[in-house]
């Protein structure tokens, strides 16, 4: 089910996946150093942008966002992972790539996170 929130609790010895059925949070395990609640919000649902929760969380471990292409399916052009960096207002490319049917990147970091195309609204019906 499609949900502009979601939340869940990221076990620090197992890992896991937490999803709001637009984004997929995938956390390895030790990706996180204790059990961790971990949120998504798209504060500007339908756009295809997401804040991710804790803000600022560091990880000693894989943790991949993707973002399926039948939510960006409908938008034209390449579909890049951005982050917002918030000392220079900029949204910066993290080296996202295609993986099945999905763009995904590797984060180091939790912040604000987007498709490059954010600007255009994503399907809001399964």
């Amino acid at each position: 089910m499609r949900s502009s929130v979601a939340s869940g609790m990221i076990s620090a010895e197992k890992g896991g996946v937490v999803s709001n059925g637009y984004f997929i949070l995938s956390f390895a395990p030790g990706a996180v150093e204790k059990d961790t609640e971990i949120t998504i919000e798209m504060p500007e649902f339908p756009k295809a942008m997401v804040r991710l929760g804790p803000h600022g969380i560091q990880f000693k471990a894989e943790v991949i966002l993707s973002l399926p292409m039948d939510v960006v399916a409908t938008v034209d052009g390449d579909h890049n992972i951005l982050w917002h960096n918030e000392v220079t207002g900029l949204w910066e490319s993290v080296g996202s790539y295609m993986d099945g049917d999905c763009v995904k990147a590797r984060l180091e970091h939790f912040s604000e996170y987007g498709d490059d195309n954010m600007q255009k609204t994503i399907p809001t019906k399964p």
